[in-house]
């Protein structure tokens, strides 16, 4: 009996290994070229093209230490280090059952997205296509170009949706970044108050440092400028961003019209010209928002902003607030 049960665990254990090895021959047949998803080396790829059912394609490049989006737009660090870790890091999760597969493909080829990635000489690394995820969301379908086994896949070392790291809005793709400027370059910056001329102010690089008034008939007061406080001061122009770009936002172009809260101006050494201007979101949106969406926006104070480039940011004002100086702040009494 004893002798029975021992050949009887054996032939469990032998049985599970036995399973265990047909699953990963079944994984790992064939030439893999069914599954080939991810890249060698991610440092090679230097395009990654985009292509959707029901919207303008993309195409994502890198330039230098950081990408491009459609060569325009600086991509988000956050967006492009998503694609990149699908690229590296996905794996296969399971192989959906043949009872399955047929939806699966139906659904990729309605909604699917498809994928491609590029060397630096514009040799294609991979091409696949993108279909929904899993009921779970613990996994999304994926699809090499030319196969016809669609598999499961998943990062190792997050729970995410795939599908979301690609399927963007074009402006969530964007970087938010309005400001990222070397201050030692900036040789005039004016901050103007349209409906306060007196805090208003121009700070000139001429050696060292001048602050006066933005009306340029208005009376020299005498007063010395803090060569420290205005170095602190440029210095905070090194690095600010928006919460998102608003550039279809319905009344972009009636709140463009309005006299801004303020209009920052920034001239540097090569010529080059920056322009920022401010409409308080509590001001403009009083009479165009119900009562409670209102209310909510008392919460966090945000500013439109009007970029001289043509983008629409909504700025939250505690990030912004360190610009907004008075041009008493600089002088020395």
């Amino acid at each position: 009996m004893k002798r029975n049960l021992i050949l009887l665990l054996v032939l469990l254990v032998l049985g599970f290994f036995a399973f265990q090895a047909l699953s990963t021959k079944r994984i790992n047949s064939a030439d893999g070229s069914d599954r080939a998803f991810t890249v060698d080396d991610i440092d090679a790829v230097y395009k990654v093209f985009v292509a959707y059912k029901n919207k303008d394609d993309i195409t994502l490049t890198r330039n230098g230490n950081h990408w491009l989006l459609d060569d325009k737009h600086k991509v988000k660090e956050g967006a492009i280090n998503g694609v990149l870790a699908v690229l590296e890091h996905a794996r296969v999760k399971f192989i959906p059952s043949k009872n399955a597969t047929k939806n699966i493909i139906k659904g990729i080829a309605k909604n699917g997205i498809k994928v491609e990635a590029f060397d630096k000489n514009n040799n294609k690394l991979t091409s696949f296509y993108i279909g929904g995820n899993t009921h779970d969301a613990y996994g999304t379908y994926f699809l090499m170009e030319h196969a016809a086994q669609p598999y499961v896949l998943e990062l190792p070392f997050e729970e995410s949706i795939l599908r979301e790291k690609f399927a963007r809005k074009y402006l969530e793709w964007r970087d938010y970044t309005i400001f990222k400027e070397d201050d030692s370059k900036i040789v005039e910056l004016s901050v103007e108050y349209p409906k306060d001329q007196t805090n208003s102010f121009r700070i000139i690089k001429d050696g060292d440092y001048r602050v006066e008034s933005v009306n340029k008939n208005a009376p020299a007061t005498g007063a010395k400028t803090n060569q420290k406080l205005v170095d602190t001061y440029l210095k905070d122009y090194r690095f600010l961003m928006a919460e998102y770009i608003e550039n279809e936002h319905p009344r972009k172009d009636s709140i463009s019209q309005l006299l801004p809260f303020c209009h920052i101006s920034l001239k540097f050494e090569d010529g080059g010209y920056k322009d920022l201007k401010l409409y308080p979101v509590l001001e403009v949106m009083k009479y165009n928002s119900d009562p409670q969406e209102y209310e909510s926006l008392k919460e966090l104070p945000r500013f439109f902003g009007l970029a001289s480039w043509g983008d629409f940011y909504l700025i939250q004002q505690p990030l912004i607030e360190k610009l907004l100086m008075r041009k008493s702040y600089f002088l020395e009494e």
